[in-house]
């Protein structure tokens, strides 16, 4: 991250370009300066160090549509990475290309197109996790909204 000048407030890669945007878009719209405190930042280089021991990799696949078939806005999208930000140091959003899921419900093929959001993490809490989830699939109307975590090794 750090020699690829991949820290949210330095990234100028066209998708984190673009999710500051949607942040600073989503933070006017709520009447406030995107968070640019020294804690904010401090979490922020410590995410992009390489001596850091995280041990867990945690995805979130997100489905662009709610349940009831309504689209995800933008600053919802921005608000979460914003929550993972704070809460671990940093988050990846791969966006620029959905990923279409595919599933057999009932003896019908359902479909989604998800992005997914990553962050490493040196715990899991799976209980703030679980939390999580279920805020998650109420908000978006899904009955299950898949997070799930592998152990890493940094190399």
């Amino acid at each position: 991250w750090k020699k690829a000048g991949c820290l949210p407030a330095a990234c100028q890669t066209p998708a984190c370009v673009m999710g500051r945007a949607d942040r600073r878009k989503a933070a006017e719209k709520q009447g406030r300066a995107e968070d640019l405190s020294p804690e904010r930042t401090e979490a922020a280089r410590h995410f992009g160090r390489m001596d850091t021991p995280h041990r867990f990799c945690v995805e979130i696949l997100l489905p662009l549509a709610r349940g009831d078939g309504g689209e995800v806005a933008a600053g919802w999208f921005a608000s979460l990475e914003t929550r993972l930000t704070d809460r671990f140091g940093g988050v990846t959003a791969f966006t620029r290309a959905p990923a279409r899921g595919r599933w057999a419900e009932g003896g019908q093929v359902q479909t989604d197109e998800v992005v997914v959001l990553e962050v490493m993490a040196e715990e899991l809490d799976r209980a703030w996790w679980a939390r999580l989830r279920a805020e998650l699939e109420r908000d978006l109307r899904q009955d299950e909204v898949v997070i799930r975590a592998s152990a890493i090794e940094r190399l």
